[in-house]
């Protein structure tokens, strides 16, 4: 046996039965994958249409309740153009909190506006980009 066996700090993969671990890590991981998604302006179900999955699947990864495969965790990080890196950085490089804010707002507003409501957004998001180069 491997002396690296008994390091309760090791992370095994595949270990599924370290509950103690998936409980921290989890939340972490999806949390990461989302603000990545975001950042990239791609919509839950876009991504889950990419990797062969549902929307339903991605919410439950971001929410950090289900845990995705390598594969499927390699396949999220090259359709965001992001490294597996990434998205175990323990001081990940900061991610712009407003635009993640602004297009969770954006996402959700798109999903169920009317063509006319979404027009009227981007005249005002037009305005505010106007304003902010006057200035």
């Amino acid at each position: 046996m491997n002396n690296n066996d008994n390091n309760p700090n090791r992370i095994r993969v595949g270990a599924r039965e370290d509950g103690e671990f998936s409980k921290r890590l989890l939340p972490i991981l999806g949390e990461r994958i989302r603000e990545c998604r975001m950042v990239r302006g791609i919509t839950q179900t876009e991504l889950a249409r990419r990797l062969n999955t549902t929307k339903e699947t991605v919410s439950r990864l971001e929410r950090g309740i289900a845990a995705p495969s390598l594969g499927r965790l390699a396949r999220i990080a090259h359709f965001l153009n992001f490294s597996l890196h990434d998205f175990f950085q323990e001081q990940p490089e900061p991610i712009n909190k407003r635009l993640v804010e602004s297009m969770e707002i954006l996402e959700e507003i798109s999903s169920n506006a009317t063509e006319e409501q979404w027009q009227s957004v981007m005249v005002v998001l037009r305005g505010l980009k106007m304003m902010r180069a006057c200035s």
